[in-house]
């Protein structure tokens, strides 16, 4: 084995989200961060409709949409909001 987990030991989890194309990440709330078991690396300065805000970068995940993947780095978002997906994992730039 190459360091690889087995396919039991993956979390997944299924979303509904909404493309936004001035969002650069997959934005997802912190309890659904935290279910994937995702680990912060850094904090990034966001602009929002309701002003700045210090939110955190996490580890990457495997973003499967529409029979297409691709890997991308997952920001914390609101807990109220929606998932968001970004212009860097939009369905048209997705491996596949």
């Amino acid at each position: 084995m190459r360091g690889e987990i087995t396919n039991d030991h993956v979390r997944r989890a299924r979303i509904e989200a909404l493309v936004d194309s001035g969002v650069t990440y997959l934005c997802l709330p912190k309890p659904l961060i935290e279910q994937l078991g995702l680990h912060f690396q850094r904090t990034k300065e966001a602009r929002t409709v309701t002003g700045p805000l210090s939110l955190g970068i996490y580890g990457v995940a495997k973003l499967h949409v529409q029979g297409r993947d691709c890997i991308t780095e997952v920001m914390e978002s609101p807990a109220d909001r929606l998932p968001l997906l970004g212009h860097s994992a939009r369905t048209d730039g997705l491996v596949g």
